[in-house]
Parts: C-alpha cells; sequence; structure tokens
C-alpha cells in the first residue's frame, strides 16, 4: 500500500515536464542541472525555464553535459520514469554523432525512448541534432540521416536543426545557445501538452 506522502507527490509530478539529453538541455554554459549538483529551480538560459514559465508546471531538468544516448538511457530510469511527468522533452545526439559514434546506437537508444515513454504514459517529444559548426564535415551527413529517421516515427518531433539553421547568430560557441538563443527555443518548441 502506497503512502500519503508518495501518492502526493505521484499527483504533483503527474503533470510535469522531464528535459533530458546533454548540455543543451542542461542549459549549459550557464545552468546545472539538479543531476550535476544544481537545483531543482529552473533559471533563465535554459530550455525547462523557457517550458515551466511558458506551460506554467513544473519541469525537471535532467540535462547533463557531455551525455551521450547510451548515458540518458542508463540514468532514463530514475531521471524519467521515477518522476512520472506528463511529458518528456529529449535533446540529445550532438555527442554520439559528432563524436563518430554509431548512427544504428542512436536511432536504438531512441526508439527505446519512445517505447519506454508511451508504455508508461509519458508523451515524449524528441528534437532533431541540431547543426554545428564545430562538428566535423565527415559527421554532417549522420546528422542529417538520423533527423530524417526521427521523422519517419510515430513521434512529436522538435526541428532544432532548423533552429540551429536559421540563428546561428544566438549559437556563440558554435554549439550551445545564449541565453537569448535558449529564450527564442523556448518559445519555438511546441509540446503535446493534454
Amino acid at each position: 500500500m502506497l503512502d500519503i506522502a508518495v501518492l502526493v507527490m505521484l499527483s504533483h509530478y503527474s503533470n510535469s515536464i522531464v528535459v533530458i539529453g546533454d548540455s543543451i538541455s542542461e542549459g549549459a554554459p550557464i545552468t546545472h542541472s539538479s543531476v550535476r549538483g544544481g537545483t531543482e529551480v529552473n533559471h533563465y538560459g535554459s530550455i525547462p525555464y523557457e517550458l515551466e514559465n511558458r506551460y506554467g508546471i513544473k519541469v525537471h531538468n535532467r540535462g547533463y553535459s557531455g551525455n551521450t544516448s547510451d548515458k540518458v538511457r542508463a540514468r532514463w530510469c530514475r531521471d524519467v520514469l521515477q518522476l512520472t511527468p506528463s511529458n518528456v522533452f529529449i535533446l540529445v545526439g550532438i555527442n554520439d554523432l559528432g563524436t563518430g559514434k554509431s548512427l544504428e546506437n542512436l536511432k536504438d537508444n531512441i526508439l527505446f525512448f519512445i517505447s519506454s515513454a508511451k508504455e508508461h504514459n509519458i508523451i515524449p517529444t524528441i528534437a532533431t541534432v541540431g547543426y554545428s559548426r564545430i562538428v566535423k564535415e565527415e559527421y554532417q551527413e549522420n546528422i542529417l540521416k538520423f533527423n530524417e529517421f526521427l521523422y519517419e516515427q510515430n513521434v512529436s518531433v522538435y526541428d532544432y536543426y532548423g533552429w540551429t539553421i536559421i540563428h546561428q547568430d544566438m549559437i556563440p560557441d558554435g554549439l550551445h545557445p545564449s541565453p537569448e538563443g535558449y529564450e527564442s527555443i523556448g518559445k519555438d518548441i511546441r509540446l503535446p501538452i493534454d
């Protein structure tokens, strides 16, 4: 039998969003998620902050700088399923594809995230991998292939790649958006909130 505190916690988070992935999900270089020793309070200059303000519900920042899809998968249960959110926004892949890791491995992990989320009544939204001028040209083709693969899935997709192409002026280091860039992304994302 569940005690009252657990039921209150579950009902509190059941109408929430988890943002999970790499440094861009986290809000780097400005914000650090609670996974990396930050707090549960979201700060300006991050996707979680912008989504929390936009939708008016709790957003858990579970981004972690340097994470590949394998590392996100390893913490999926703790950082997504145990929070029982209504939605999950996943932005991961640049650390996989930008370093020459297997495209097939990234696809397998994304299919796992989609399946697991749906199995647990969590609505997933996956971001395409963005363009980065610091990623070697030889890896750019796999980024485009992965993004095409995402659109073939039965899932909500956010076109982060398109945003990065249009807003290169908001990506000062060639990878991470500026605080104003994160604000722009937060306004651009459309989550299927019920």
